[in-house]
């Protein structure tokens, strides 16, 4: 009795070994593809399914480092081919952190361009990166422009109330605020800080637009191109969220056209009250969206 239930126990578990043998097992997840946060470092996964390893730019133009073993790196300085490159506590290269001039330098030429000099020559028919960013410099070594006609009578590191046609009202932060996100409106001209805009030119030609209270830059939020998108101050980063392109509409005012989506800084629904919203919006040649540069600084 005793052997034929030891044969029946044998028989059962060899069964169920059959049965779990063919079963189909579960298949491991995909390898994810981009940033992956593991024991609070971060990592880029590529679509081979390695770590990326050295520098990388990402779709926002934004340059970051990666040592041998795929860890981002932050708050340092690494050494490429002799140069020294500073990274944030971000990870994104913020900069060269030595000051001669073999690291290169921006100057303006006297016929209003920029050039790129390195130990003491003008670079030609190539590209320099700046700050993370790309530059094109034609054969006369002069930066070449990426998005349309310069803006006539803008001075660069000047500060201006931005005055919308339609309403006759100024470029304003809400309440005068000075976190991210913060709302941007058009409100009666006051000459306060929530209305004064200093403008800085890039090499490529292209602006920014920086609230000199809030130092804050001038911002379509979350970087969206839809129409309607709206326009916040957040602090600056570089990407084409915050640069513009300052184009003369030959009748003494601009329209300024944000370089991340291609839409014009527009006043909603062509309104004139005081906290009528601000967003961007298909390039129509309204009163809406016409301004006037007023320098005040």
């Amino acid at each position: 009795m005793k052997n034929i239930f030891i044969k029946k126990t044998i028989a059962a578990v060899l069964t169920t070994v059959t049965l779990l043998g063919a079963l189909p097992m579960a298949s491991s997840a995909a390898t994810k593809t981009g940033w992956v946060l593991k024991n609070s470092d971060w990592y880029y996964v590529t679509t081979n399914g390695s770590y990326q390893t050295g520098w990388m730019k990402d779709s926002n133009g934004v340059w970051y480092y990666f040592d041998g073993d795929g860890v981002m790196q932050k708050d340092t300085t690494v050494t490429t081919n002799g140069h020294k490159y500073k990274l944030g506590s971000d990870g994104a290269w913020i900069g060269t952190s030595e000051t001669n001039d073999t690291q290169g330098v921006w100057q303006k030429g006297t016929d209003g361009r920029w050039y790129f000099y390195q130990s003491g020559v003008v670079l030609k028919n190539t590209t320099i990166i700046t700050n993370g960013i790309e530059y094109k410099v034609g054969s006369d070594g002069a930066w070449i422009q990426n998005y349309g006609s310069t803006a006539k009578g803008v001075e660069s590191g000047a500060t201006y109330k931005i005055i919308n046609v339609g309403s006759g009202k100024a470029l304003d932060v809400y309440a005068a605020d000075t976190d991210n996100f913060t709302n941007v409106d058009i409100y009666e001209d006051n000459n306060s800080e929530a209305q004064r805009w200093t403008i800085y030119q890039f090499p490529d030609g292209t602006f920014k637009l920086i609230n000199p209270k809030s130092k804050k830059a001038l911002d379509v939020y979350a970087a969206q191109k839809d129409n309607y998108s709206n326009v916040d101050i957040y602090a600056e980063n570089g990407t084409s969220a915050q640069k513009w392109d300052i184009i003369s509409n030959n009748d003494g005012t601009y329209k300024i056209i944000n370089v991340g989506s291609g839409k014009a800084l527009d006043v909603y629904g062509g309104g004139s009250d005081n906290y009528t919203n601000v967003n961007v919006y298909t390039d129509n040649g309204t009163n809406a969206q016409k301004w006037k540069l007023v320098r005040i600084g």
